[in-house]
C-alpha cells in the first residue's frame, strides 16, 4: 500500500493515532496490546520514521489523559513495542546498502556521528537557510578528536537546555521531548539506513514539537515584551517565506534543482541519478549517462544500480544491446522487473522476439507501470505470426496516454494487413 499509494507519511500517521486511540480507551488489555505492537509493527514495514510512534502512548500515559493502568500491562508494551523496534532496526542494518563501513572507526566514533547529526538537524530547525534535497555531512572518524570534542560539546549544550526547558514547563519539556523522539530514526544509530546521513526532509515530523515550543516560549515570555516577540516573529515568517519561495522556484526547472543538490551533497548517488534523469528528459544524453555512471561508481551494491538501468536504456537506444543487457544484469536486483523489460527491449531490438517475450512479459506483470511495455511485447507476437495476441495487448494500451498514439498506429497497420489478405484470399 506504501509504495502504490506514495502516502507512507499518512501510513505512518495513521498507525500512530491508532496506537494512540487504544491507549485512551478503555480497551481489555489483550487487544489494546496486541494492537499497538501490530499497528507498531506495520507502520515499521512502511518507513522509518514510525520507530517515533510509541513516544505517543508514553507521553498520553505521562500527561494523565490515559487511564491508570498496572505497571506490569505497561511494561509488557514496552517491550512488545522495544522487540519490534529491535528486529525492524537489526534488519534493516543487515539490508540497507552501506556507503563505507558500518561503525567505521568504532563504536564510539559511530555514537559521535549521531550526535553530529543531531546538532545538524537542531541548527536546521532554528535556522533553515540550506534547503536541499539532499545534504552532505561528514562523519566523525574518531571520537578522541577535535570533531569529537565539538559534538560532545554541543551535546552537553543541548542536554543541558533539554532539563532547564523541562524543569521551566512540562509542555516546553515534551515539545523537546517530541522533536527529539521525531529525529531519533534520522540519527544513523543503526548504520545507514539513508542514502544520506542527513536531509531536510526528515525534519517533517520534529518540527511540530519545535513549532509546539516555540508557540509555549511566546506565551510564557511575549507578555513581557510583546513588541520583541511580534518582530522576532515578524522577522521569522519573511525568513520561513523567503526560503519557501526559493524552493518553490528551484522545483520548476528539474535540472537546477537537481544540479543545486549535486553541489549541496557531493558524493551522493541519489543526487547524481537525479540530475542524469533531468538531463537526460532535456535530451542530454552523454551529460545524463556521465551522471548515471558516477551513481553507479558512488553506490555499486545500492542505489546505483539504479543508475546502471538508465545506462543499459541509453546504451540500448544507441544501438549496443550487448552492453545494455549487462548493465541491466547489474541493477536487476535493485528492480527485478525493469532489468527483465530492459532486456526483453534488447532482444526484441536484435529481432530475438521468442527471447524477449518471456522477458517483456515478466516486466508487465510485476511491475505494473511498465504497462507501456505492452505496445513492445504486441511487435514481438506480430512479427511471430501472434496476431490476435499482438491486437489484445494494443488495444489494452489505448488505455495508457503515452502509448495510446503509437498503439493506434499499429492497430491501424495490423487491419491494413488483414484486409490486403482478405482481398488476396478473394481473388
Amino acid at each position: 500500500m506504501a509504495v502504490s499509494t506514495f502516502k507512507k507519511h499518512l501510513l505512518v500517521a495513521l498507525a500512530g493515532l491508532g496506537m494512540l486511540a487504544l491507549e485512551l480507551g478503555r480497551w481489555r488489555p489483550a487487544p489494546r496490546l496486541s494492537g499497538q505492537a501490530a499497528l507498531f509493527a506495520l507502520a515499521l514495514l512502511v518507513k522509518e520514521s514510525a520507530l517515533m510512534l510509541p513516544a505517543l502512548p508514553a507521553a498520553a500515559a505521562l500527561a494523565g489523559l490515559a487511564p491508570r493502568r498496572p505497571r506490569r500491562e505497561r511494561a509488557l508494551l514496552a517491550a512488545l513495542l522495544a522487540a519490534a523496534a529491535l528486529a525492524y532496526a537489526l534488519w534493516r542494518a543487515a539490508v540497507a546498502p552501506r556507503l563505507v563501513p558500518a561503525l567505521e572507526g568504532g563504536l564510539a566514533a559511530h555514537l559521535a556521528t549521531s550526535g553530529k547529526c543531531l546538532l545538524w538537524y537542531l541548527r536546521e530547525l532554528i535556522l533553515p537557510l540550506s534547503l536541499c534535497q539532499e545534504q552532505s555531512l561528514s562523519p566523525v572518524r574518531e571520537a578522541l578528536s577535535r570533531d569529537g570534542a565539538l559534538v560532545a560539546l554541543g551535546l552537553w549544550a543541548a542536554g543541558a537546555a533539554l532539563v532547564r526547558l523541562w524543569r521551566r514547563d512540562r509542555l516546553l519539556g515534551l515539545s523537546a521531548a517530541w522533536t527529539l523522539a521525531s529525529l531519533a530514526p534520522f540519527l544513523n544509530l543503526f548504520p545507514y539506513l539513508s542514502v544520506s546521513l542527513v536531509a531536510n526532509r526528515y525534519l517533517y515530523l520534529a518540527s511540530a514539537g519545535f513549532a509546539l515550543g516555540v508557540a509555549r516560549a511566546a506565551q510564557l515570555w511575549g507578555a513581557r515584551v510583546p513588541r520583541a516577540m511580534a518582530a522576532a516573529a515578524g522577522a521569522v515568517a519573511v525568513l520561513y517565506a523567503g526560503q519557501a519561495s526559493a524552493q518553490l522556484a528551484r522545483y520548476s526547472d528539474p535540472v537546477e534543482l537537481w544540479t543545486r543538490t549535486v553541489r549541496c551533497a557531493p558524493g551522493n548517488p541519489r543526487a547524481e541519478l537525479g540530475l542524469g534523469v533531468a538531463l537526460n528528459e532535456r535530451g542530454k544524453s552523454e551529460e545524463a549517462a556521465a551522471h548515471f555512471r558516477r551513481a553507479l561508481e558512488l553506490a555499486p551494491s545500492g542505489y546505483g544500480r539504479w543508475g546502471a538501468l538508465q545506462l543499459a536504456v541509453l546504451e540500448s537506444d544507441a544501438g549496443r544491446q550487448e552492453k545494455a543487457r549487462a548493465l541491466a544484469a547489474v541493477g536487476e536486483p535493485a528492480l527485478p522487473a525493469v532489468a527483465q523489460g530492459i532486456i526483453g527491449m534488447t532482444f526484441m531490438r536484435e529481432g530475438r522476439f521468442r527471447e524477449a517475450v518471456p522477458r517483456l512479459g515478466y516486466a508487465i506483470k510485476f511491475s505494473p507501470q511498465l504497462a507501456e511495455l505492452r505496445v513492445l511485447l504486441g511487435q514481438c507476437h506480430h512479427a511471430l505470426g501472434e496476431h490476435d495476441k499482438a491486437a489484445a495487448l494494443w488495444r489494452e494500451s489505448l488505455e495508457i496516454p503515452s502509448a495510446r498514439a503509437r498503439a493506434e498506429l499499429l492497430l491501424a497497420e495490423l487491419a491494413r494487413e488483414r484486409a490486403r489478405k482478405e482481398r488476396r484470399a478473394k481473388r
